[in-house]
């Protein structure tokens, strides 16, 4: 964690702490929270800038006329969301992947009772 941006920092603890609370979190997932808040924070600083500036930017052709643009940071945006959404599914922060932890442990406690010789 000393690699990050005291930035970086607040929103790993952040997503730290929900996951605990969750009690989705193992000591492996350390470079996945590190890779969640830098993404968390590139989205942010990315979504006010486009904020600020809009997705689109105005320049002056070769012939002289006014063509519009894109912000290349506008791309930059999708692309990290993406990448962000991505490392959330993993971790388990998203309502799907929520659910499909909450089926793998019913699935897992019902083989286990199944497994388990009861006397009768």
């Amino acid at each position: 964690m000393e690699n990050l941006t005291e930035t970086q920092q607040i929103q790993y603890l952040r997503i730290k702490n929900a996951l605990r609370n969750a009690r989705h979190i193992g000591e492996l997932d350390e470079d996945l929270l590190t890779m969640a808040a830098c993404l968390a924070v590139e989205v942010r600083d990315l979504q006010g800038l486009i904020d600020e500036k809009g997705y689109t930017y105005e320049f002056q052709n070769r012939e002289g006329g006014t063509m519009t643009k894109h912000r290349p940071e506008h791309q930059m945006l999708v692309e990290s969301r993406s990448k962000y959404l991505v490392v959330l599914k993993e971790l388990g922060m998203t309502p799907a992947a929520r659910k499909r932890i909450e089926l793998e442990v019913e699935l897992t406690d019902e083989l286990d009772e199944l497994l388990t010789f009861k006397d009768a």
